[in-house]
C-alpha cells in the first residue's frame, strides 16, 4: 500500500508478518526471515543500542523461537494484518494528519513495516516497525494507528535529525545531547497523534494517561528538569557506566520522563508559538526546541 501526502511518500509493508506467522506455524525458514527489510533494520536497531551482541541469524531464531507453535500469537498477528488492511481510510487520516507536524522542505520517502517480537515500535535507518505480536495492541487495535503515526514521525524527523547510537556517547556533553535529542524525538512523536486520540478517546496509553492528568504531568516535568539540569551542570569529562544510568531514568521506570515533558514543550511550544515554530524545531535541530520552550516559560 502506498500514500502520498505533501512532501512525504508512505509506503506501508506487512509482508513480513506473513515469514513471520509461517514461521511460527511450523516452517521456520530463517533465511527468508532475515533476508526481509524488516528484520535487517530491527537488527541495525538492536546493534546500535546495544540489545544483542549476536548475529542477525541468531538474534532472529532466538526471538523467534520462544513463540514458535503459540496458535494464540499467531492469531493476533493475524487479526493485527487485518485491521490495518481493512483500516485504508483511517491510515489515510492518519497520514494526512501527520503531515501537519512534520517540515515541507524535504521530499521524503519512508515505510511502515509490520514487525515482530521487538520494542512495540522502532525507527530505524529511516523506516518505521510497529510490532504487530505486542500485546497492547490487542487490547485496543486503534493503536496500531496511533502508533503508525508516532513512529511514523520518528522517520520523518531522522530525515532530518540522524539518530545517534551508544557508540557516539564518549562525554558527558554528549550524553546531554543525547538526552535533548530524545527529548525532542519523543517528545514531538507523542504530540503528534494526541489530537486524534483526545478525538477518539484513545487515551489508553500510559504516556497520554499522565498528560491528561495535570498533576502527574507537572510531576513528571518537575522532575524531568531537575535530573536535565543535573547533567547540564555536570563538569565535561569521558563518561563512567554510571553516567548512562540516566538514559534509563529518563525513557523508562515507569515515569518516561523524557517522553511526557517532550509533548508537554511540544504542546506548550505549539499553542503559544504556534505549529510553524514547532516544526521550525525538526528543521533546527534539538537546541532549538529547548530554546523555543525557554522563551515561553
Amino acid at each position: 500500500m502506498g500514500y502520498i501526502q505533501l512532501g512525504i511518500v508512505i509506503d506501508v509493508d506487512l509482508s513480513f508478518a506473513e515469514f513471520v506467522i509461517e514461521y511460527l506455524s511450523g516452517s521456520p525458514q530463517i533465511e527468508k526471515i532475515v533476508s526481509h527489510p524488516a528484520a535487517k533494520h530491527t537488527y541495525t536497531h538492536a546493534k546500535n543500542f546495544g540489545n544483542t551482541n549476536y548475529d542477525i541469524h541468531k538474534f532472529w531464531t532466538d526471538i523467534l523461537n520462544r513463540y514458535l507453535g503459540n496458535e494464540s500469537i499467531v492469531h493476533a498477528i493475524r487479526d493485527c494484518v487485518n485491521f490495518l488492511e481493512e483500516s485504508n481510510n483511517e491510515l489515510q487520516e492518519i497520514f494526512r494528519r501527520l503531515k501537519r507536524y512534520l517540515p515541507s522542505t524535504k521530499s521524503i520517502s519512508c515505510t511502515l513495516y509490520a514487525n515482530f517480537g521487538y520494542d512495540i515500535g522502532i525507527v530505524s535507518e529511516g523506516s518505521a516497525l510497529i510490532n504487530l505480536g505486542h500485546s497492547f495492541f490487542q487490547e485496543d487495535h486503534r493503536e496500531l494507528l496511533y502508533m503508525s503515526m508516532h513512529e511514523l514521525h520518528h522517520a520523518g524527523y531522522t530525515h532530518y535529525n540522524p539518530i545517534f547510537t551508544l557508540a557516539d556517547l564518549k562525554k558527558t556533553s554528549d550524553l546531554l545531547s543525547a538526552v535533548r535529542y530524545a527529548t525532542h524525538l519523543e517528545g514531538l512523536a507523542v504530540y503528534a497523534p494526541m489530537a486524534i486520540r483526545l478525538e477518539q478517546k484513545g487515551l489508553s496509553h500510559e504516556d497520554y494517561q499522565a498528560l491528561i492528568d495535570s498533576k502527574v504531568r507537572k510531576e513528571r516535568v518537575n522532575e524531568y528538569f531537575k535530573t536535565y539540569r543535573d547533567l547540564k551542570d555536570t563538569p565535561i569529562r569521558e563518561l563512567t557506566s554510571d553516567d548512562m544510568e540516566i538514559l534509563e531514568v529518563m525513557s523508562g521506570r515507569n515515569k518516561r520522563l523524557w517522553y511526557i515533558t517532550g509533548a508537554h514543550m511540544a504542546e506548550s511550544i505549539d499553542k503559544k508559538l504556534g505549529r510553524n515554530q514547532l516544526v521550525q524545531t525538526i528543521v533546527d535541530g534539538p537546541e532549538s526546541f529547548f530554546q523555543a520552550y525557554s522563551e515561553i516559560k
